[in-house]
């Protein structure tokens, strides 16, 4: 059966085989009490190396001219500076340094960690937020616009809820 698993590379990952494998002699020697001196001879399976794709940089810039907008914004900082998607959109003004071409990203894996701003997309990314901030001062004019903050932050900083600072 051990051997089958392993024979059987068609269907199941190599770490899924050895998944199994461990689970099998756990049974035998924790549960059933019965130890193997023949596993010398068993074939373990090997994990598959995944290479990552990695575009060029002629098809990076092929995929760049279909873009546009914050999509394309978005696109460049994922690229240019090496953020995940996930970190990019969660991205806060105060996270962004132009002084000093940097991007603090917070709650990544492994906690915060600090990454260059690429020079390129400066420009785009300072009209982006010149534009967002002119939105923020209209809504804030409707009485909208402000940020939901911990009632603790509230009492401590009445206006916070409303202000639109870059990182100093």
């Amino acid at each position: 059966m051990i051997n089958q698993l392993t024979l059987n590379r068609d269907y199941l990952t190599g770490l899924t085989q050895n998944q199994a494998l461990c689970s099998i002699l756990f049974l035998y020697k924790n549960v059933l009490g019965k130890n193997f001196g023949w596993l010398e001879d068993l074939v373990i399976a090997k994990r598959s190396k995944r290479i990552p794709v990695v575009f060029t940089r002629s098809e990076v810039r092929e995929v760049f001219k279909h873009l546009e907008g914050v999509v394309k914004l978005i696109c460049s900082l994922l690229y240019g500076s090496g953020l995940r998607l996930g970190e990019a959109l969660n991205l806060r003004i105060k996270d962004i340094n132009f002084d000093l071409n940097q991007i603090i990203v917070r709650e990544s894996k492994g906690g915060k960690r600090i990454t260059t701003l690429s020079k390129s997309i400066i420009p785009e990314l300072k009209q982006n937020l010149n534009k967002v901030y002119l939105q923020h001062k209209a809504d804030l004019k409707k009485d909208k616009g402000r940020t939901k903050l911990p009632n603790a932050l509230v009492e401590k900083y009445p206006n916070a809820s409303k202000e639109f600072r870059l990182a100093t």
